[in-house]
């Protein structure tokens, strides 16, 4: 008879009942069953929540090949606290007429009675873990509402600090509560500054970076981590106004405002998911605060404003190589910045741009800029030198951004047209308030409302074409035809066939180089 033993404890220790302590009972079973043939299977340092344990798997597999005729392990719990797992391997196993044994709790499969027992037993096992789950939850929520430092990556500022006590017993306790660093206070002060005066995520972004200010883990910032620290209330001096603030929006608020700072609990499920704000934990804590409420308040205030303001339309739609350029010093993206304007039109010259140069002022990267229409030329020249299986390109053309979808297509229309209207309405506005400024205002809301009358010719113009597959024809045999890219589809689509085409582009301004990889 071939046996398999399985072992699983969830972190890696030699005390209690280890991997060795369960294999030995398990092989002391065999020996009394005169089994002499087994198969180890040993998951050590993995929960048993779910089944994505590699032994575990690996022995699966070899029942399904049907190596072994028994599964023996030290407790049922260590094959799966979930039920509905349990209960879909041992029906498995069932199918695989494979037999289960718990030496522990003396459950053997084998018998009916044997297999109604362990079902009511795997019940309790997740009964258990839900219940120590939600204690241990509970208990966390317990200690959030007191305001205690519970772990994780401490905030910029701050550091993690053992504080030790003695509770109403006379037992030594410690607790853990945030230590400023002061360096790091400098710089959250400077952030709150800023963006007081400028009023701009990318503008403080800009200026933290071309001077070089590091942030927590990296010396690249980025405006999503600006906003983040705007918004945390762990810096905030803790007012009743602030604590108004936060109810809301729907946190649920603990202690009494004392010029402490604020932390916040129970965000998250798990790294993923995020849980309802009426789910939140906000509490007083230990730490001194270091931003005025006023001042906290008020760029709250400025981001909700901001947050609602339409998106400004950024100059990346006018280029091709955005996302697929990079930087042959760094490998750095490319990205586009203005230039000067053209003289004698309102052309404005626009270039890409080492985003590592950008943002260091040049201390770590000194690749030169590239004007976008030159470069765009270049490649496109190159590409109509290469022979390219347009049947192929056609077909995943059409199949994945779906060429012949005109709804799709009308919607990014209709949003575009919808974003122009409100200029609009936002210009008739000004003008009712301001009757004296209408010769400013009328040409600007009468060119306005012609680029929107030309957007919905546009759309009826394409809808035409698109239903008689008319881009199939800007396609010769062997080369692409580059009148495509002038007037025919859209960028995105534009967009869509250079990366069907190519791997990478790198830009080397000191050799003059522009080095394509085809796929």
């Amino acid at each position: 008879m071939k046996v398999a033993i399985y072992s699983r404890k969830s972190r890696i220790t030699n005390t209690g009942d280890s991997i060795e302590n369960q294999i030995n009972l398990c092989k002391d079973y065999c020996k009394n069953k005169n089994i002499d043939e087994t198969f180890i299977y040993e998951d050590e340092g993995f929960s048993g929540k779910n089944t994505e344990r590699p032994e575990f798997k690996k022995m699966l597999d070899d029942a399904r090949c049907h190596k072994f005729n028994f599964i023996i392990c030290y407790r049922l719990d260590r094959i799966s606290r979930n039920l509905y797992d349990f209960t879909n391997i041992i029906n498995e196993l069932d199918t695989l007429n494979i037999q289960f044994v718990s030496i522990k709790e003396q459950f053997d499969t084998s018998s009916p009675m044997g297999k109604a027992m362990m079902y009511i037993a795997s019940i309790f096992a997740q009964l258990e873990r839900e219940t120590t789950a939600q204690r241990v939850s509970d208990n966390m929520l317990l200690l959030a509402k007191g305001g205690q430092w519970l772990g994780g990556q401490t905030p910029l500022g701050y550091k993690s600090k053992c504080k030790t006590f003695y509770n109403n017993s006379k037992i030594d306790k410690k607790t853990y509560v945030l230590s400023p660093i002061e360096s790091e206070i400098r710089t959250i002060k400077l952030i709150y500054d800023l963006y007081d005066k400028k009023g701009s995520l990318n503008k403080v972004k800009d200026f933290l970076n071309e001077n070089m200010i590091p942030a927590k883990s990296s010396i690249n910032w980025t405006a999503k981590r600006v906003q983040i620290i705007l918004r945390s209330p762990v810096y905030v001096k803790s007012s009743p106004k602030v604590l108004d603030y936060l109810s809301d929006n729907n946190i649920n608020v603990f202690g009494n405002p004392n010029g402490h700072g604020i932390l916040i609990y129970n965000k998250t499920k798990n790294i993923t998911q995020k849980r309802d704000r009426s789910e939140w934990v906000a509490s007083i804590s230990d730490h001194n605060g270091i931003i005025d409420s006023t001042k906290w308040l008020q760029v709250q205030t400025l981001l909700d404003t901001n947050s609602r303001m339409p998106p400004s339309k950024g100059t990346s739609n006018r280029a091709l190589l955005v996302g697929i350029l990079k930087c042959s010093n760094c490998s750095g993206n490319m990205y586009i910045k203005h230039g000067h304007t053209l003289a004698n039109s309102n052309i404005r010259i626009l270039y890409y741009v080492c985003e590592n140069k950008s943002k260091s002022k040049g201390k770590l990267c000194n690749n030169g800029n590239v004007r976008v229409d030159e470069i765009e030329s270049a490649l496109l020249e190159d590409i109509n030198k290469i022979l390219i299986d347009t049947s192929k390109l056609i077909n995943s053309l059409f199949n994945t951004i779906k060429l012949k979808d005109y709804p799709l297509y009308s919607l990014n229309v209709n949003k575009e047209i919808q974003y122009k209207n409100i200029q609009i309405q936002n210009l008739l506005d000004e003008l009712s308030l301001s009757p004296e400024l209408s010769k400013h205002i009328k040409p600007k809301i009468i060119e306005l409302e012609t680029f929107v009358n030309n957007l919905k010719d546009k759309q009826l113009y394409r809808k035409i074409h698109l239903e008689n597959n008319y881009l199939l024809n800007l396609f010769s045999k062997e080369k692409l035809n580059l009148s495509m890219f002038k007037d025919y589809i859209t960028l995105e689509e534009k967009k869509y066939i250079l990366r069907e085409l190519i791997a990478s582009i790198y830009f080397d301004e000191k050799n003059h180089s522009l080095e394509i990889n085809y796929k």
